[in-house]
């Protein structure tokens, strides 16, 4: 399952009440509309792809660090979007899996993936008629714009909130993502918001949701 988060009045380009130097100003605002996401997963499968992939990333500088070419959070991304992409294809594939999807909800009649929606009163999730279903090819079309896309500037974090091992106890694992406001960020931002709801991504047990950085509050006061 996924679900995902940002924080309010995006793009305002407020001062800041605690400095006039320009470049803080800069600085705190920078910070301020940066797109953050929380993800949580819950599929040991997934969380365990994640593992190897930070392993090996940490082999790899502590061995031949001449070699190491990208960071850590980018290791781990793509390699979400890649078991990502990896799972669709499978569900899709498979006329039995598929069969399932379409019983619990996540699938409609033509094989498309639909975007769910959490019904509060009800405590369950339920079709969101207002958004159109998207096809595998399309749906797995915009993965893999995601993974040529993103680099080391836009995705400004992507780190599990507690340290992944193989003795972790825990029904979820929440991942806290960044993505720049700046223009080589939008579209991977654009592609998030787009799947916010998107049952494609239960068949990795990831819920990507929005919410409101702990900043908010604190600016709200300062401005209150």
């Amino acid at each position: 399952m996924w679900a995902y988060s940002n924080g309010s009045n995006e793009g305002s380009a407020m001062p800041t009440p605690w400095t006039t130097d320009r470049r803080g100003h800069q600085e705190w605002l920078e910070e301020r509309v940066d797109r953050l996401t929380q993800m949580v997963l819950h599929q040991e499968q997934t969380l365990s792809a994640l593992r190897q992939a930070a392993e090996k990333w940490r082999a790899i500088k502590e061995e031949t660090p001449e070699k190491l070419g990208y960071s850590l959070k980018l290791a781990m991304f793509k390699q979400l979007m890649i078991t990502l992409q990896e799972r669709i294809t499978e569900t899709a594939k498979n006329q039995q899996a598929m069969d399932h999807a379409k019983s619990l909800n996540w699938v409609d009649p033509e094989g498309c993936w639909r975007i769910l929606k959490w019904n509060g009163a009800k405590q369950n999730l339920e079709i969101d008629t207002t958004v159109q279903s998207t096809s595998t090819e399309n749906l797995l079309s915009q993965i893999v714009q995601v993974r040529k896309a993103i680099n080391e500037t836009s995705l400004i974090r992507f780190k599990s909130i507690r340290r992944l091992t193989e003795g972790v106890q825990t029904e979820w694992v929440t991942f806290q993502i960044f993505v720049s406001l700046r223009p080589e960020g939008s579209p991977i931002w654009s592609s998030l918001t787009s799947w916010i709801g998107q049952a494609a991504f239960h068949t990795i047990g990831c819920r990507l949701r929005r919410d409101r950085p702990q900043y908010d509050a604190l600016a709200a006061s300062l401005w209150g």
